[in-house]
């Protein structure tokens, strides 16, 4: 049997169910075959975001039907290439961006898709880009249009889009950033760029941002969600943007307990409502971000490739650079995702594909 006709299987990090603890298993898979202008990528590393880590607990919309393998981002090299593929060839180092099923030690994806990174961009640094930089950029620099001078706000600053927010608004001269981590974590976010960090636990972040010689932010990043947005809104300015990019509140623990889903739902009942007349009143505008839907939705990719080649651009400039929190193999995707869980990392937190990776 030649090469050609062998079937090429691999290891997938698979969903296989919304329940238990151990719903996350690694399997073995046949690799699709590479179409005309498709690229195979031998991947190293994949990031885990909270996303996923919502996806466990079937918390997380939209997503498939169990069972399927999460991911929406990778990094390692170029393995095979269709015929009609330009500009990436074999052994081309890159990064890539996948509506769904980035877990994968062997990855078949469009070209569009993959970007072949510079010589100073380690693969680790590559895989902890795409979701966090580009979330961070588009609501920054498309949807809120970030002006110099203005305020910022985010949830959750030590995180990796935190981080992201925090060192891409060093790139517009004198924003002030607030945003709220536990005490352990405010060294960590005053080094990338967050002007002032809240300790959500022992203070009032609204009460904070009011009683600042703002009096209130330009613009308010939120991927908490449920209840707690209607106080995030409260200390919008006039022209403010409230934009949402996730759910943090309805994720209370490893397990989805009986209290958890009470929580769930009262964080639902209780999320703020806009309409017109409402946002006309208090002279604010609200808008949202899933970069997971807008990587699949191919007339407008255009929107996710611009940013992600602005933001290696940046990388190579020396003005943006993730923070990796941690490493783990597959196999230990369970401790990996308990570090979100109990909001321990600081930065981003990526999983090693295949056993030993190096990524060299």
């Amino acid at each position: 049997m030649d090469e050609k006709s062998r079937t090429l299987m691999r290891r997938s990090l698979t969903l296989v169910s919304t329940k238990g603890e151990d719903n996350l298993v690694v399997k073995e898979t046949v690799v699709p075959a590479v179409g005309e202008e498709d690229v195979m990528i031998d991947v190293k590393f994949c990031g885990l975001n909270f996303a996923e880590a919502s996806m466990r607990q079937g918390l997380y919309a939209p997503m498939p039907p169990v069972p399927f393998v999460p991911g929406y981002e990778c990094s390692g090299f170029v393995k095979e290439v269709g015929a009609a593929v330009k500009d990436i060839k074999t052994g081309d180092r890159v990064v890539a961006l996948s509506d769904m099923g980035a877990w994968q030690d062997q990855l078949v994806l469009p070209q569009e898709n993959c970007f072949v990174i510079p010589e100073n961009m380690s693969l680790e640094d590559a895989a902890a880009i795409p979701v966090n930089y580009v979330t961070a950029a588009i609501m920054l620099f498309e949807q809120a249009v970030l002006k110099p001078g203005q305020s910022v706000f985010v949830h959750m600053a030590a995180g990796g889009v935190g981080t992201a927010v925090g060192q891409l608004c060093k790139t517009v001269p004198d924003v002030t950033v607030f945003g709220t981590a536990s005490a352990s974590k405010h060294e960590h976010c005053r080094a990338h760029g967050i002007t002032c960090p809240i300790d959500y636990k022992t203070q009032d972040y609204a009460q904070v941002v009011k009683s600042s010689s703002f009096r209130g932010v330009d613009i308010m990043l939120d991927p908490v969600g449920g209840s707690d947005s209607s106080r995030s809104h409260s200390i919008l300015k006039p022209l403010g943007k409230h934009i949402h990019y996730g759910g943090s509140s309805y994720v209370l623990g490893e397990n989805l307990t009986f209290y958890g889903m009470y929580r769930a739902l009262v964080n639902k009942l209780f999320s703020p409502t806009y309409d017109g007349f409402g946002l006309m009143d208090k002279n604010v505008m609200v808008g949202g971000l899933h970069v997971g839907k807008l990587v699949k939705d191919r007339a407008n990719f255009s929107i996710v490739r611009r940013n992600m080649e602005s933001l290696v651009e940046l990388y190579q400039e020396g003005k943006i650079k993730p923070v990796i929190d941690s490493i783990y193999p597959f196999e230990e995707v369970k401790e990996a995702m308990a570090r979100i869980y109990q909001r321990k990392n600081i930065g981003k937190i990526l999983l090693r594909a295949s056993p030993g990776s190096d990524g060299k």
